[in-house]
């Protein structure tokens, strides 16, 4: 079956923008906001946060296509209970990671008590960070046939309309009511800003709708709606950490504006870079692995920040791009080693 290069790309793409995001996430934490160190933090990780928008895009294009049959029975069995599997495996080996790290690195006794605590961490869904997008995901995959029923009978005009309205009310609402006259506003005209998880679902419809319309602007101008959302990213998160005199990262959010912009330019970019050209195999491969470094890359992360190299000895306009490429890498090795363990490869590290 071939492969879209511009798809196979952008997952790629989107798989080092995580890597960014958690490299970068602990600098914005630890340095002054005036540093340039800081500034530099803050730059890799809105580089990176187009990277769910662009997974939830990809995930509409390819399962809202025509060509795919989901129903009810197939959503549940084949897409969203294996999701939850792996989402309760991979909880339960971060919580054991965490609870028994740390006590390690706070010289603290090891106790039976951690591993209960972990189990019930895993089952109360207070999981490490990163595994939120696989809740939106199961999610989406819970209205996958409610969505294509919807764009197989709904008339161009409502699909359109549709497309505006999530536009509007997920992405640049919530932004507008941060500033007055709107936050000014009280009771359910606030509410009316849709609640993120619902705004993911969005992005799958959005990445579907996107795919059936033509490109209206050169690719050069659609790579510098990518640098604005950046830009947008940046701008927003330091000025309001400012106003605030803490670090405010609600600019940084996957359905926000900045984040949206970032994702539809190279969305675009790449589509028009690429056309209808294929994967080559070594393409094909990496894009493959995109769960699995997203699963993975978090331990090594985590390991780097307590033993690897000080980020306050290291620029992080340095460090950062260099240990993003260790990550990636050593990831895509460990990637390499489950899929050849039969259990991993059938149940853990992919869907079905």
């Amino acid at each position: 079956m071939k492969r879209s290069k511009s798809l196979d790309v952008f997952k790629l793409a989107a798989a080092l923008g995580v890597i960014l995001i958690h490299l970068s996430g602990y600098g914005m934490k630890e340095f002054p906001l005036d540093s340039v160190s800081f500034m530099g933090c803050l730059f890799f990780n809105a580089l990176g946060r187009f990277c769910v928008p662009a997974f939830l895009m990809v995930t509409g294009r390819l399962l809202l296509s025509s060509k795919k049959e989901i129903g009810p029975e197939k959503a549940i069995k084949s897409y969203a209970i294996p999701t939850l599997i792996i989402l309760l495996f991979w909880g339960f080996v971060y919580a054991v990671f965490l609870n028994f790290g740390m006590a390690v690195l706070d010289g603290e006794k090891i106790s039976l008590n951690l591993l209960f605590s972990s189990l019930a961490d895993t089952f109360l869904f207070k999981h490490a960070g990163h595994l939120y997008y696989l809740l939106i995901i199961i999610l989406v995959y819970l209205f996958l046939p409610a969505l294509k029923a919807f764009i197989s009978h709904a008339s161009e005009e409502i699909l359109k309309l549709t497309f505006y309205f999530w536009l509007i009310f997920a992405i640049i609402y919530p932004v507008l009511l941060l500033f007055k006259p709107f936050s000014l506003l009280g009771g359910w005209a606030k509410a009316y800003a849709l609640y993120m998880p619902y705004s993911c679902v969005g992005y799958v419809f959005a990445g579907w709708y996107l795919s059936t319309k033509n490109p209206t602007l050169r690719k050069e101008a659609y790579l510098g709606l990518f640098a604005l959302g950046v830009f947008v990213m940046m701008l927003g998160t330091y000025a309001f950490s400012k106003l605030m005199g803490e670090l405010y990262m609600g600019f940084l959010e996957g359905a926000q504006l900045g984040s949206y912009l970032a994702a539809l330019g190279l969305y675009r970019y790449l589509e028009l870079k690429f056309g209808d050209k294929t994967s080559g195999a070594l393409l094909t491969k990496l894009s493959d692995a995109g769960l699995t470094i997203y699963l993975v890359h978090y331990f090594i992360t985590l390991i780097l920040r307590a033993k690897g190299p000080d980020i306050h000895k290291i620029s992080p306009f340095i460090l950062i791009p260099l240990e993003a490429v260790f990550v990636y890498v050593l990831s895509y090795l460990i990637y390499q080693i489950l899929k050849r363990i039969e259990l991993f490869n059938k149940y853990l590290i992919r869907r079905g």
